[in-house]
């Protein structure tokens, strides 16, 4: 979950004609060449770019996310508040295509460590166990990889062409979570440790059940903080050859 505005601060701020020259510019047809730029941006921007007004985005801070509860393991529904997600800026790009014309673009990435922690709280049931509790988590993934995709159009407006972004889709893969909820069952330390072991021992299951969730809320946080770059944005001023 973790490349969350990653796609909107690297086409916009780092491509965009008025960014600092520390900052590569590509053809938009030049897919290596965007592979590579982005992956040197991510090293520069992961604490934000002033000249841009750009904020920090590693860790990003979400203010607040409501997963719903599932139909199988998790029968909670889950409040989330300042989730801090950390590791964006560490992911190595594997992958990076953009088709103007066809209106797609794909970000394929690994990574070593992500993770998400903040201010939590739940009340229903995990398998057959009722669970309630508020404070802390933290939710750490081990070498994995990240899936962005993107599909757009290209429209005009008053003479220059805007990408209007229709659907932004999020695939996260770690190869192992660990999840931590502090403070269950009002800190009940033997109850809340034995939750704690019930969640880490079927964090497969859990995550394929709840990560789709997860997914949909951050891809529709990119979706809407791409859209205010790309409406200020002409395609005009995104690459070097104008378009």
């Amino acid at each position: 979950m973790k490349l969350f505005l990653l796609l909107s601060t690297f086409l916009v701020s780092a491509l965009t004609a008025n960014m600092p020259a520390r900052f590569k510019k590509c053809n938009y047809k030049d897919n290596v060449c965007l592979k590579d730029s982005l992956q040197d941006a991510l090293g520069k921007i992961s604490k934000g770019v002033p000249e841009l007004k750009v904020p920090s985005i590693d860790p990003l801070v979400v203010p607040e996310l409501v997963v719903p509860a599932g139909s199988g393991i998790i029968k909670c529904v889950q409040h989330y508040k300042n989730l801090s997600l950390l590791g964006i800026c560490s992911h190595k790009v594997a992958n990076f295509t953009f088709d103007l014309e066809k209106g797609k673009l794909q970000l394929d990435a690994t990574f070593e460590k992500i993770s998400m922690e903040g201010i939590y709280q739940i009340n229903g049931n995990v398998l057959v166990l009722p669970v309630e509790g508020n404070g802390l988590f933290s939710i750490r993934g081990e070498k994995g990889t990240t899936t962005l995709s993107m599909d757009f159009d290209t429209v005009s407006d008053k003479n220059e062409k805007h990408i209007k972004v229709k659907k932004i889709s999020l695939i996260l893969r770690p190869s192992h979570l660990t999840l931590q909820f502090d403070n269950l069952f009002n800190g009940n330390k033997m109850l809340g440790d034995n939750i704690n072991k019930v969640l880490n021992d079927n964090w497969k299951d859990i995550f394929n059940e709840l990560g789709p969730s997860y997914f949909e809320a951050f891809a529709q946080i990119i979706k809407n903080s791409s859209q205010i770059f790309f409406d200020a944005v002409p395609v005009s001023e995104l690459f070097l050859d104008r378009s």
